[in-house]
Protein backbone atom coordinates (compact mmCIF):
# COMPACT_ATOMS: atom_id res chain seq x y z
CA UNK A 1 0.00 0.00 0.00
CA UNK A 2 2.90 2.30 0.81
CA UNK A 3 4.50 1.64 -2.58
CA UNK A 4 1.21 2.45 -4.28
CA UNK A 5 1.02 5.77 -2.48
CA UNK A 6 4.64 6.69 -3.15
CA UNK A 7 4.64 5.77 -6.82
CA UNK A 8 1.16 7.19 -7.32
CA UNK A 9 1.88 10.53 -5.67
CA UNK A 10 5.20 11.15 -7.43
CA UNK A 11 3.62 11.61 -10.89
CA UNK A 12 0.78 13.62 -9.35
CA UNK A 13 3.22 16.11 -7.84
CA UNK A 14 5.16 16.23 -11.10
CA UNK A 15 2.00 17.01 -13.07
CA UNK A 16 0.88 19.61 -10.53
CA UNK A 17 3.97 21.69 -11.37
CA UNK A 18 3.44 21.25 -15.11
CA UNK A 19 2.48 24.30 -17.17
CA UNK A 20 -0.36 22.91 -19.28
CA UNK A 21 -0.48 25.86 -21.69
CA UNK A 22 3.22 25.65 -22.59
CA UNK A 23 3.10 21.86 -22.88
CA UNK A 24 0.15 21.97 -25.29
CA UNK A 25 1.88 24.58 -27.45
CA UNK A 26 5.06 22.48 -27.62
CA UNK A 27 3.12 19.30 -28.39
CA UNK A 28 1.26 20.87 -31.29
CA UNK A 29 4.56 21.34 -33.17
CA UNK A 30 5.55 17.69 -32.67
CA UNK A 31 2.49 15.96 -34.12
CA UNK A 32 4.45 13.29 -36.00
CA UNK A 33 6.31 11.92 -32.97
CA UNK A 34 3.40 12.19 -30.55
CA UNK A 35 1.41 9.37 -32.18
CA UNK A 36 4.30 6.95 -31.77
CA UNK A 37 4.82 8.05 -28.16
CA UNK A 38 1.12 7.71 -27.42
CA UNK A 39 1.10 4.20 -28.89
CA UNK A 40 4.11 3.23 -26.78
CA UNK A 41 2.41 4.62 -23.66
CA UNK A 42 -0.72 2.61 -24.44
CA UNK A 43 1.35 -0.57 -24.75
CA UNK A 44 3.08 0.11 -21.42
CA UNK A 45 -0.23 0.83 -19.69
CA UNK A 46 -1.78 -2.34 -21.08
CA UNK A 47 1.26 -4.36 -19.98
CA UNK A 48 1.15 -2.82 -16.52
CA UNK A 49 -2.55 -3.63 -16.14
CA UNK A 50 -2.00 -7.21 -17.35
CA UNK A 51 0.89 -7.67 -14.90
CA UNK A 52 -1.18 -6.24 -12.05
CA UNK A 53 -4.03 -8.64 -12.81
CA UNK A 54 -1.63 -11.62 -12.89
CA UNK A 55 -0.07 -10.59 -9.56
CA UNK A 56 -3.48 -10.05 -7.99
CA UNK A 57 -4.83 -13.41 -9.12
CA UNK A 58 -1.70 -15.34 -8.16
CA UNK A 59 -1.49 -13.73 -4.72
CA UNK A 60 -5.17 -14.51 -4.10
CA UNK A 61 -4.66 -18.13 -5.15
CA UNK A 62 -1.54 -18.40 -2.98
CA UNK A 63 -3.45 -17.03 0.01
CA UNK A 64 -6.29 -19.49 -0.53
CA UNK A 65 -3.91 -22.43 -0.91
CA UNK A 66 -1.83 -21.51 2.14
CA UNK A 67 -4.88 -20.96 4.33
CA UNK A 68 -6.27 -24.31 3.19
CA UNK A 69 -3.07 -26.13 4.13
CA UNK A 70 -2.51 -24.47 7.47
CA UNK A 71 -6.15 -24.50 8.54
CA UNK A 72 -6.46 -28.19 7.79
CA UNK A 73 -7.02 -29.75 11.24
CA UNK A 74 -4.62 -32.67 10.90
CA UNK A 75 -1.81 -30.79 9.17
CA UNK A 76 0.71 -29.45 11.67
CA UNK A 77 3.91 -28.48 9.84
CA UNK A 78 5.83 -27.80 13.05
CA UNK A 79 5.56 -31.46 14.04
CA UNK A 80 6.76 -32.84 10.71
CA UNK A 81 10.29 -33.97 9.91
CA UNK A 82 11.68 -35.24 6.64
CA UNK A 83 14.70 -37.34 5.82
CA UNK A 84 16.24 -38.91 2.77
CA UNK A 85 18.16 -42.17 2.95
CA UNK A 86 20.51 -43.62 0.38
CA UNK A 87 20.69 -47.37 0.92
CA UNK A 88 23.66 -49.31 -0.47
CA UNK A 89 22.57 -51.45 -3.41
CA UNK A 90 24.96 -54.25 -2.43
CA UNK A 91 23.17 -54.89 0.87
CA UNK A 92 19.58 -54.03 -0.13
CA UNK A 93 19.23 -55.67 -3.52
CA UNK A 94 15.47 -55.87 -4.12
CA UNK A 95 12.49 -53.66 -3.30
CA UNK A 96 11.17 -55.86 -0.51
CA UNK A 97 14.42 -55.47 1.46
CA UNK A 98 14.28 -51.70 1.03
CA UNK A 99 10.61 -51.62 2.04
CA UNK A 100 11.33 -53.73 5.15
CA UNK A 101 14.15 -51.37 6.10
CA UNK A 102 11.82 -48.37 5.73
CA UNK A 103 9.12 -49.99 7.82
CA UNK A 104 11.66 -50.84 10.53
CA UNK A 105 12.94 -47.27 10.62
CA UNK A 106 9.37 -45.93 10.89
CA UNK A 107 8.56 -48.39 13.69
CA UNK A 108 11.63 -47.28 15.64
CA UNK A 109 10.81 -43.60 15.08
CA UNK A 110 7.22 -44.11 16.26
CA UNK A 111 8.55 -45.76 19.42
CA UNK A 112 10.42 -42.58 20.37
CA UNK A 113 8.76 -40.36 23.01
CA UNK A 114 8.17 -37.38 20.74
Amino acid sequence: MLCGLIFGLAPAFENARLDVNRTLKEASGQASGSKRGARLRQIFVAGEIALAVVVLISSTLWRKASSFLYDWPRFQPRKRRTAQLALPRTKYINDSQRRNFGEEVLARLRALPE
